[in-house]
């Protein structure tokens, strides 16, 4: 058989295997997503200040990618089952689409900077004095970048020693991090199958009417 034939039924079945797995990975995306979403609804709900940094509209679009995962996988593994050519070419934008979205959206987390809540923080009014309570009570922290940049109508709690700047970052890396870094990965490992199914799809016309009509041949 030549290696060009070769490549086809690789493709094929690369197509039809690597979606099993994105499957798996959409699941696995969409509970990391739920878990995501779920603690930084709580984070929201005892630090009003969080909800500045647009994290919680993040998770979900990252959840929404899970599900978006699952139905591609899905959608990619029926096309190249049953060699449904027209399902499999909106499987290739689908799959470009989310991959895309996944990418932007993980390093769109991942590079959201707490220190842009500082005019935030700074708010001077009893609501501001509120949230900084708030905000260092839940997070257990003094200060902003510095446990010693407190403002003056604003004591520390419990003489807490870490700022809340640092205390934030921790938090998120601990609970979204992850998030974030599995839907870089999964959004990456994608693109595989986008290549593999991209090789069936642009094959010459003739070669293509071929493969459709008898592809367990190659």
């Amino acid at each position: 058989m030549a290696i060009r034939d070769q490549i086809k039924k690789c493709a094929r079945y690369t197509v039809m295997i690597v979606n099993i797995i994105f499957l798996a990975c959409g699941i696995f995306i969409l509970i990391m997503g739920l878990v995501g979403l779920n603690r930084i609804s709580d984070y929201e709900d005892s630090v009003p200040i969080l909800k500045e940094l647009n994290i919680k509209l993040i998770a979900s679009l990252i959840v929404c990618a899970g599900i978006a995962t699952i139905a591609v996988a899905v959608i990619g593994f029926i096309s190249a089952a049953f060699r449904m050519h027209a399902f499999l070419k909106a499987y290739t934008l689908l799959l470009f689409a989310v991959c895309c979205i996944q990418i932007a959206m993980g390093a769109y987390m991942i590079t959201r900077d707490v220190e842009d809540l500082r005019d935030e923080w700074e708010l001077d009014s009893e609501q501001g004095e509120a949230r900084r309570q708030a905000y260092q009570l839940s997070f257990e922290c003094c200060g902003f970048l510095y446990v010693t940049d407190s403002l003056p109508e604003t004591e520390c709690p419990n003489n807490y020693r870490v700022s809340c700047v640092e205390a934030t970052k921790t938090k998120i890396e601990e609970n979204l991090l992850p998030v974030a870094i599995s839907a870089i990965v999964f959004g990456c490992l994608e693109l595989i199958s986008l290549v593999a199914t991209c090789l069936i799809v642009c094959q010459p016309e003739a070669e293509k009417l071929d493969f459709y009509d008898n592809p367990f041949s190659y």
